[in-house]
């Protein structure tokens, strides 16, 4: 109720973070060079306020699907739905106002919904150029700068590519991905070193279009909804 009566089509969209008690979020659209696409809705004090965020920015006129936060910087990519335009990567300050700084660029990498990020790899959610490409894909950090490196396949998998979702895990010693896929189950991958291991599914639970879940790292927990079991919908935690 809150989000639907407060909020407005400018500042609601696919994609957020929380940040302690701090809620931001992305407006997926297209909007003109300079106009905001991150608004604040929650301070760091519990209390709602809607705040741009990253007015200002040289943004690409391009729709915004994925946001992540890599500990750093939010981490944000456009969404490009045909190969002609290149998948175009920001980061954007998380403990004030300012503007988005370029990260780089991608030629291979379309339709990104989700983005998680650490200091060495983006993780996402898109294909390279058919649907039968879909999966979890990265590329190093160090190639951002490089239009024309080639993202590694995490896992191949289908997805709703109207919305996806993707969690990091650094678990110290050991990284592993969580996703959900279109049929809403819940995988993870383990991402440490160089070369990525799919360890298998974590639940099935849920009816397809059942795609929302949150990673709280504190637990470490996962939250996600399903209405297979509960037709009004319902969260469960895995632990």
């Amino acid at each position: 109720e809150l989000v639907s009566d407060m909020l407005g089509d400018d500042q609601l969209g696919h994609d957020g973070v929380a940040i302690g008690e701090a809620i931001f979020v992305l407006d997926e659209d297209d909007r003109p060079a300079g106009e905001p696409r991150i608004h604040r809705i929650v301070n760091g004090a519990g209390t709602f306020g809607i705040t741009a965020w990253d007015a200002g920015s040289s943004y690409v006129e391009e729709d915004m699907d994925a946001m992540g936060f890599d500990g750093t910087d939010f981490v944000v990519a456009t969404d490009i739905g045909s190969s002609s335009d290149p998948t175009v990567f920001y980061a954007v300050d998380p403990t004030a106002p300012s503007s988005a700084r370029l990260l780089g660029s991608n030629t291979a990498l379309e339709d990104v919904l989700d983005i998680a990020a650490d200091a060495t790899w983006v993780y996402v959610v898109g294909n390279t150029g058919t649907t039968s490409s879909e999966g979890v894909y990265r590329l190093r950090r160090s190639d951002l700068g490089d239009p024309g490196a080639t993202p590694q396949l995490v896992h191949a998998a289908d997805f709703d590519f109207t919305r996806a979702h993707l969690f990091l895990h650094d678990a110290g010693a050991r990284q592993y991905v969580y996703f959900r896929t279109d049929d809403a189950a819940l995988h993870v991958a383990e991402v440490t070193g160089d070369t990525p291991r799919y360890l298998g599914v974590l639940s099935t639970l849920g009816d397809s279009g059942d795609d929302a879940f949150a990673f709280d790292p504190s637990g470490p927990s996962l939250y996600v909804f399903e209405s297979e079991s509960v037709s009004t919908g319902a969260f469960y935690r895995l632990d």
